[in-house]
């Protein structure tokens, strides 16, 4: 039994070549290998330019291969150091045929499609000796590549698939579309001879001329149509109301006769068998009925991408049996009328006929019998029910293909055609990219103060270094990477500029403050060079001597800022009306980019509150999203967090409580957010707090990269590393998916785990855990087997903490580690989560807290509803609960040990509790949507108030 999946060679080639220009090489170091003009002086790959004539062939054994055509620039150093920021002269740029073996690859059940550099073809341009040199570094550049085949869309129509005996990729003769090939389950006898001819170029037709197709081997479908069916008479047999007597057994039909039209398309028969035991009286004694039952099942497509399968189902009984049932119907009808009349199945009017011995008796005799044998199979509330005959059933399920790349798969048309049937249908647009280059700009030496509105302005020499790719940010260009921004040591012999270089997406900025120019400098100032090297090109800048101020220049400029300050600062010189109870509405400070939206990250500390108080955070219509207070016993600032896009207006922050009042949130236990004494705060400590008043308020840009579509309400997600690349994951009820995020604007999906009963995902210091119903499981590799270990008993929650696996077992709800139990809850444990060194647990309505070393010392807070999720964060000690209709928690411990709840968001979990972050690299989870949106950071400013 195969599947075919096949695609058209061009959109399948254009794919491909997005994906080379998405993983184009940055190599960040310079070396000298004699390639062809430029001889042994030290050259960088300054970049590879792919182009858009890539083929497919078909070798002398039958395997597809991709040429690809790409440029290499290769630039000496000297010639860099000459350009000063512009593009160097490159000493060779060669055209180079780069050659690719596809295959596919079976993981987890399932099929990869994995693309691997084979060699530089020689050439004019390239003698054997240089490409097999260049070859070498090319396989470094571009590792293997596998996208997976996602075979679940499926399961709606099949149910679970056998596991792949055998794969392989080909293509038709005129090499114009693609072909993966699975042959499922046990190898047939001509299995050879099949693979063979596939190889050569024969492939399933294609009928409605869809971009893409999926041929369905006919057995399959068989094989899917019987299970159902023996899944449904599964009840009436163990009841003992029917006994199967053959069947199910079945037939692909290419085309189904009409029935009517709810029925028609390609299908499959079925026939089964058996006796409805009891089913009706002959003469003194209940009787079995003979029944043979066929059932058709029609696959149709009547609106995009939803497949319907409609079933009909008939059956005949015996002859003789009838007969009798109804003869005996006619003699006791008096009795066997009443039983009818009071099971409703006949009317007043029906069982008065019957006494006088109208042929009803007869036909209802007969139609007892039917409705008997229509019980029998029980398809599911997944199956409507057509008409009232119990006869017709129809079933439609959403298909949902993964894009891979290739565009929106849409599945528009389903036809018989010999051995099975053929999916097929529309592939929606894809970006035709152009390869990354790099374009950059630099600013001259300026003295500025970094926040004029600060109460003591810093003076600060700056110098910005702006790049981003050649015609700015579209979406038809290739993200830009860096792998090397520093300066270069040589250049800097005080080591005056390195601490001082700030590396964000698209810029350099070097700002020194006027206080750490070193006296030498100062002395003897000096230019230095600062190297930056991409994937889109290298470049070596030559940054002039900053220019030393006089005494008189400091003075000036410092008095400037004092005048211009009441028009710069604007609402963040109300800052002392704040502390009167006044709103503070303090203005976004980053200009954002003129060609990308952004998303702005609100961090605020507030430090020197009165016992008893809180702040709020408010949207800019005005909405509170947020209160907090000080931690456990007073200690640190109120910390309020939001994502607010700059464009919807200023947030917000008010104090609330000056009195001394305290949060109102348990029911059993009191809650403290301040220190002892409550309103009884001697006057000094009012005075310390008072001079330690301050804002803190971080602002961070957020650029939306990447949106990742997965099935709504998706299970648990976690970020780590696998092979030193920044991997995301999450399960749902039947797999698990892994994207690889090193290229946070182009993840790539490169796992597709099947497997049933997952909980949740983690990443520790070994690699990927996943767990569920058969306990733990672990993927130290991309590539590696999914295998079990510890002692495979059920895990509700798992969690990573203080360098160990903490799981919540379903038989003991006990906290265990490494198999064995460590804690026993006299509660249920609702839920867990962990950060490096504290595991939370939910018991009843009580969040319990737990040093990861000493997990007999638990603090506990209770809860003010009952909870619904808990996820941990970023901060130590810190986790965010979220109750179903009181709104999120945060819960921290204090330094005494006590835990309190420190923050409140009423309206809406906070950003952090659907986020995990990689590097630079935001990730947040809508699972109602089912959407995953990765943000990459951009530049961020600290004020201080």
């Amino acid at each position: 039994m195969v599947i075919e999946f096949q695609v058209d060679a061009t959109r399948f080639l254009q794919a491909f070549r997005n994906t080379l220009m998405r993983h184009a090489p940055c190599s960040p170091q310079a070396f000298a290998l004699n390639l062809g003009p430029c001889g042994n002086q030290p050259v960088f790959l300054d970049r590879i330019s792919v182009s858009g004539s890539s083929t497919l062939v078909r070798t002398e054994v039958n395997a597809i291969h991709v040429v690809q055509p790409v440029s290499l620039f290769l630039t000496p150093v000297a010639a860099l150091e000459a350009s000063d920021a512009q593009p160097g002269a490159p000493c060779w740029n060669p055209t180079l045929e780069l050659e690719f073996a596809l295959a596919i690859q079976i993981e987890g059940g399932t099929p990869n499609l994995c693309v691997s550099f084979l060699r530089v073809r020689s050439s004019p341009a390239v003698s054997s000796s240089q490409a097999l040199i260049i070859s070498g570094f090319v396989a470094q550049w571009f590792p293997e590549l596998c996208t997976p085949f996602d075979l679940s869309p499926l399961a709606g129509a099949l149910g679970a698939l056998p596991t792949a005996a055998a794969a392989d990729v080909s293509a038709d003769a005129a090499l114009t579309r693609l072909t993966i090939r699975l042959e499922l389950g046990p190898v047939a006898s001509n299995s050879a001879s099949q693979w063979a001819a596939f190889l050569a170029g024969s492939i399933k037709p294609n009928p409605n001329a869809g971009a893409w197709s999926i041929f369905i081997d006919g057995g399959l479908l068989v094989q899917s149509a019987v299970a159902r069916i023996t899944a449904g008479l599964a009840g009436p047999i163990d009841d003992d109301t029917f006994d199967l007597e053959s069947g199910p057994s079945g037939i692909f039909l290419n085309h189904i006769p009409t029935i009517n039209a709810l029925f028609s398309g390609p299908g499959v028969s079925l026939a089964f068998s058996g006796e409805a035991v009891d089913a009706c009286v002959c003469l003194w004694d209940e009787i079995d009925l003979d029944v043979d039952i066929t059932a058709l099942i029609a696959f149709s497509v009547p609106a995009p991408n939803s497949l319907t399968m409609s079933l009909s189902i008939d059956w005949d009984l015996s002859d003789f049996e009838l007969v009798c049932c109804a003869f005996t119907a006619g003699i006791f009808w008096g009795f066997i009328g009443t039983n009818l009349l009071q099971e409703e199945k006949i009317n007043w009017g029906e069982f008065l006929g019957g006494l006088v011995g109208l042929p009803v008796v007869f036909s209802a005799a007969i139609t007892q019998s039917h409705d008997q044998v229509g019980k029998f199979i029980d398809l599911g509330d997944d199956w409507e029910q057509i008409g009232k005959s119990k006869k017709h059933y129809r079933r439609t399920t959403h298909v949902n293909f993964p894009n891979a790349g290739l565009g929106t798969m849409t599945l528009t048309h389903v036809v018989g055609i010999e051995g099975g049937l053929a999916l097929s249908g529309a592939l929606g647009p894809i970006d035709v990219l152009e390869n990354a280059e790099l374009s950059a700009m630099t600013d001259e030496w300026s003295w500025k103060v970094d926040d004029p509105c600060a109460s003591n302005p810093i003076l600060q020499a700056g110098f910005n270094i702006n790049f981003n790719p050649v015609g700015g940010f579209t979406s038809t260009k290739a993200p830009l990477v860096v792998c090397r921004a520093e300066i270069l040591p040589a250049s800097d012999p005080l080591g005056q500029f390195q601490p001082h270089l700030e590396v964000s997406n698209f810029s350099l900025r070097l700002s020194i403050p006027l206080a750490q120019l070193l006296t030498e400098y100062i002395a003897a100032p000096y230019p230095v060079q600062l190297i930056l090297v991409t994937n889109g090109g290298v470049r070596i800048f030559t940054i002039p001597p900053i220019p030393i101020l006089t005494q008189a220049q400091i003075q000036t400029t410092m008095q400037q800022v004092e005048l211009m300050a009441p028009a710069i600062c604007k609402d963040w010189t109300l800052v002392e009306a704040f502390w009167k109870g006044m709103h503070f509405h303090p203005a976004w400070m980053i200009d954002p980019p003129p060609d990308r939206e952004i998303t702005g990250l609100w961090q605020i500390v507030v430090s020197g509150l009165n016992a008893g108080q809180r702040v709020q955070l408010l949207s800019p219509a005005g909405t509170v999203l947020a209160t907090a207070g000080p931690g456990p016993m007073g200690e640190g600032g109120a910390r309020l967090s939001a994502l607010v896009s700059p464009a919807a207006g200023a947030i917000g922050i008010q104090t609330e409580g000056p009195e001394g009042q305290s949060l109102p949130l348990a029911r059993r236990q009191p809650l403290r957010l301040h220190a002892e004494g409550d309103g009884e705060v001697p006057d000094r400590h009012q005075l310390v707090r008072r001079a330690n008043r301050q804002i803190i308020i971080r602002q961070t840009q957020l650029f939306a990269a990447a949106r990742i579509r997965v099935e709504k309400h998706f299970g648990t997600a976690a970020v780590g590393t696998l092979g030193g690349r920044a991997m995301l994951a999450i399960v749902s009820a039947t797999r698990l998916l892994v994207w690889d995020i090193g290229h946070c604007d182009a993840p790539r999906i490169v796992r597709i785990e099947h497997v049933g009963g997952l909980r949740g995902v983690l990443f520790d210091r070994h690699g990927l855990v996943a767990w569920g119903r058969s306990g733990l499981l672990r993927l130290a590799q991309i590539h590696a087997r999914l295998e079990p270990f510890g002692d495979q008993a059920p895990v509700e929650g798992l969690a990573h903490a203080g360098g160990r696996l903490v799981a919540v077992a379903e038989d003991a709800l006990s906290l265990r580690s490494g198999g064995k139990a460590i804690l026993e809850s006299l509660q249920p444990i609702q839920a867990l989560a962990a950060d490096r060194a504290e595991i939370a647990t939910i018991e009843l309505d009580t969040l319990v807290l737990r040093r990861s070393d000493r997990l007999i010392e638990p603090a506990s807070v209770t809860l003010p509803e009952p909870v619904s999720v808990t996820a941990a964060f970023g901060r130590s000690g810190a986790f965010a609960v979220t109750t179903q209709r009181a709104g999120t928690y945060v819960i921290q411990r204090g330094k005494d040990g006590t835990a309190t709840i420190s923050e409140h968001y009423p309206l809406r979990p906070p950003w952090f509790a659907a986020s995990l972050r990689s590097g630079r690299t935001l990730v947040r989870f809508d699972r109602s949507a089912g959407e995953i949106t990765l943000y990459r950071k951009g530049a961020s400013v600290t004020i201080v108030r």
